[in-house]
């Protein structure tokens, strides 16, 4: 729960409903993104700080209280760290929506530390300081990542762009590409980019051609 700095546990509905939901732990800032990493290992995005925080239930039952373990502060100014994702194993996607980017985020193997880097950066993941439809409103940038194994696309929601982009990794999630226009569609638009084996090598033409057509 964001405004309330807790991560919360709400059990698999069975015949009775409704489920009672019980609180697992409160964190000392807001509660943004999560990601199981693991059989029940999860780990939870903060804001005010921006930090990861390493939470273990695997000997943890209703009721009994729970340690947080920090494995990773990020000291950039203002850093607002929200949805997060997971793309290999101890590798996590984290969006920032100050900053206008998508981190990576890289696990020890025990799970107790982490090394950060920026991932991707694109104009559609900026962050809008003055809303023009709302004034005095700031609109953040990117906010919710997710990634699809199917096709091995990471798509990102930008509220400041009002859309929906879609950015294909390679298999050992190294390479990175810019994204240049949209392909419209639905709602909101998707940027479809697919990169080869090659770190950084970018097929978007001819893949926009092959899901889209010409547009």
């Amino acid at each position: 729960m964001l405004k309330h700095k807790q991560l919360w546990y709400v059990p698999a509905p069975q015949a009775d409903l409704p489920v009672d939901p019980v609180a697992v732990h409160t964190f000392d800032a807001l509660t943004m993104g999560i990601v199981e990493a693991g059989p029940d290992v999860f780990y939870v995005c903060t804001w005010g700080p921006a930090t990861v925080e390493r939470i273990d239930l695997r000997d943890w039952g209703p009721g009994a209280p729970v340690t947080a373990t920090r494995v990773l502060t990020f000291d950039e100014p203002g850093a607002v760290l929200n949805g997060c994702c997971l793309i290999a194993p101890r590798i996590m996607l984290i969006a920032d929506s100050l900053a206008g980017l998508i981190w990576r985020v890289d696990l020890s193997e025990d799970g107790l530390t982490a090394t950060k880097r920026v991932w991707l950066q694109h104009e559609s993941m900026a962050f809008l300081p003055d809303n023009p439809l709302n004034p005095g409103w700031a609109k953040p940038g990117v906010n919710g990542v997710r990634y699809a194994p199917r096709g091995n696309f990471v798509y990102y929601t930008s509220a400041h762009e009002g859309q929906i982009t879609a950015e294909q990794k390679s298999p050992i999630a190294a390479g990175i590409a810019r994204i240049h226009k949209p392909v419209h569609g639905c709602s909101g638009c998707v940027l479809p980019v697919r990169l080869s084996q090659q770190a950084g090598h970018c097929l978007r033409d001819r893949v926009v051609r092959q899901l889209y057509g010409d547009r």
